[in-house]
C-alpha cells in the first residue's frame, strides 16, 4: 500500500502541523529552568538523559507565521517520551505556557511516561499575546 507523503512537513491553515522528523537521544539541559532548555524542535522526541531530576527542554515556539485564524494559527503536535532515570522539566518557548501553568513554571514529564504536546493558540508577537500548549499524559 503507498503513502500519501504530499502534505507531511506543510502547515494546512487551521489544521495541525505533520512533520515526519525524529530526534533520538536527547539530552536535556543539566539544572533545570526555561532559559537553558534543550529545544525541541522535532515533531516526535526520545529524551534518553536527564542527568538529575528536573533538567530541562521547551518546546519550538508555537508562533508559525500568518494563518486565517487572526493571523496565527495553532495545531502544531509534538510527541515526547522520556526514556531516562529522572523526571524532566517541559517548557514553552518565550511565553507560552502549557496547561495554563505560567511561563517560567513548565509541566513535569516523569520518568518513562509518554505525552502529547498540542497547540490550540500560536503566540502573536504584534500583540503580546502567549501561545497555549497543552499535554497529555499516558497513564
Amino acid at each position: 500500500m503507498a503513502r500519501d507523503t504530499t502534505n507531511i512537513g506543510m502547515s494546512v491553515p487551521n489544521q495541525a502541523v505533520l512533520t515526519a522528523s525524529e530526534a533520538i537521544g536527547v539530552t536535556a539541559a543539566a539544572g533545570g529552568g526555561q532559559a537553558n532548555a534543550t529545544l525541541i524542535t522535532d515533531g516526535c522526541n526520545k529524551i534518553t538523559t536527564v542527568a538529575a531530576p528536573n533538567d530541562s527542554v521547551k518546546l519550538t515556539n508555537s508562533f508559525q507565521g500568518e494563518g486565517n485564524l487572526n493571523g496565527y494559527t495553532g495545531g502544531m503536535t509534538v510527541y515526547m517520551t522520556n526514556q531516562s532515570a529522572n523526571s524532566c522539566q517541559v517548557f514553552g518557548s518565550g511565553i507560552d505556557t502549557i496547561n495554563a501553568a505560567a511561563t517560567g513554571t513548565g509541566v513535569a514529564l516523569a520518568a518513562g511516561k509518554n505525552a502529547v504536546f498540542f497547540c490550540t493558540r500560536s503566540a502573536n508577537p504584534v500583540t503580546g499575546t502567549a501561545g497555549e500548549w497543552y499535554m497529555v499524559l499516558s497513564a
